[in-house]
C-alpha cells in the first residue's frame, strides 16, 4: 500500500466516529486560520443549490480555463477516484500533491484538537493546493450545502444559487459573504424572494438587497456567532 492510499483510507475513517461530528463552521474556520488562509489568495465562484452544482462548476471552469485563467475546481462526490474532486485547468490534483499535503492538515488537526469531517479536511485540501499552485481563481462546488456547509469560509467574488423554491434555498445557503459578492440566480423574482429571506433567516443580515450588490450576508465568522450554542 503507498503512502497516498494510506491517506485517503485515513481520511475516509474519520466519519466513523458520528460522535465527534460538531455542526457549525468553528472547525472549518480554525483549521482554515490555521493553514494561513489560503481561500484568500484567489478569486472564488461559489456554487450553491440542488441539482445542477457539478455541471455548472464544469462549465464555468472550463470557461475561464478556456479564457487563460488558471482556474481550480472543486466538486463532489468523486466518481472514479478521490483526486477528480480537486483540479487544476481540469488536470486532477496528483497522488504526489495528496502526499504533500494532506499530512500537514492532519498535523493541525491534531495540534489543535479539530474533529475535523470528511468534507471540511477534503475543502482544506483543495483550497491548500489551490494556494500552491498559484490559481488565479476557483470554482467552488458546495457539499450539501446550507449555512453549516465548510465551503462557506470562502468570501466569493461571485455566489451562483440554483434550484427551486428560491426563498427556501436563500435561507438554506448563504454563501454570499458581504455587500460586494454577486448572487447570481434564473429567476427575474430574486429580489422579493430574497428580501422575504432575510426577514426569515437568522443568519443574514437586516441590509436592504440591491440588485447591483448581492444580498449582505454575514462573514463565516458572524454566521458562526449567530448559531444557536448547545
Amino acid at each position: 500500500m503507498t503512502m497516498y492510499d494510506r491517506l485517503i483510507q485515513r481520511l475516509l475513517r474519520v466519519n466513523q466516529f458520528p460522535h465527534t461530528v460538531k455542526m457549525g463552521l468553528r472547525n472549518s474556520i480554525a483549521l482554515h486560520e490555521a493553514l494561513g488562509s489560503p481561500a484568500k489568495r484567489f478569486d472564488t465562484i461559489h456554487v450553491a443549490g440542488t441539482n445542477g452544482k457539478g455541471s455548472v462548476s464544469w462549465k464555468l471552469a472550463k470557461a475561464l480555463e478556456s479564457s487563460g485563467f488558471k482556474t481550480g475546481l472543486f466538486v463532489s462526490p468523486h466518481v472514479s477516484c478521490f483526486r477528480e474532486r480537486i483540479q487544476v485547468n481540469s488536470a486532477l490534483i496528483s497522488e504526489d500533491q495528496v502526499e504533500a499535503l494532506l499530512p500537514h492538515i492532519f498535523d493541525k488537526t491534531s495540534q489543535l484538537a479539530i474533529p475535523a469531517t470528511f468534507f471540511e479536511l477534503t475543502t482544506a485540501l483543495a483550497l491548500q493546493h489551490f494556494a500552491h499552485e498559484e490559481v488565479d481563481c476557483v470554482v467552488l462546488e458546495t457539499g450539501l450545502g446550507g449555512r453549516l456547509d465548510a465551503t462557506n469560509i470562502v468570501e466569493p467574488v461571485v455566489h451562483i444559487q440554483l434550484g427551486n423554491p428560491l426563498v427556501r434555498h436563500a435561507i438554506a445557503s448563504p454563501a454570499s459573504s458581504s455587500d460586494e459578492v454577486v448572487v447570481v440566480c434564473g429567476s427575474v423574482f430574486i429580489m422579493s424572494e430574497a428580501r422575504q429571506a432575510l426577514g426569515i433567516d437568522e443568519p443574514v443580515d437586516s441590509h436592504d438587497v440591491k440588485q447591483i450588490s448581492g444580498v449582505g450576508l454575514k462573514t463565516a465568522h458572524e454566521r458562526e456567532q449567530a448559531l444557536p450554542r448547545t
